[in-house]
């Protein structure tokens, strides 16, 4: 039963793509996010959005992502 309950836990994942603009919105996203509390459990990126993938992950801050 612990697994049914486990499974029903809603979480976010925050998919980056490539390119400046698609980067700068994801900075947006990631803001509003924290800012209404909304945890991010998974962050994936494809070239560019990879390395603001990588920033998330280990907890930087929006304000010092690359």
């Amino acid at each position: 039963m612990g697994g049914q309950a486990a499974s029903l836990h809603k979480r976010i994942a925050l998919v980056v793509g490539s390119g400046g603009i698609k980067c700068a919105a994801a900075l947006g996203l990631w803001k509003v996010f924290r800012r209404e509390g909304f945890p991010i459990a998974m962050a994936v990126g494809a070239s560019g959005g990879s390395l603001y993938a990588a920033a998330m992950a280990i907890g930087d801050s929006v304000e010092t992502a690359p």
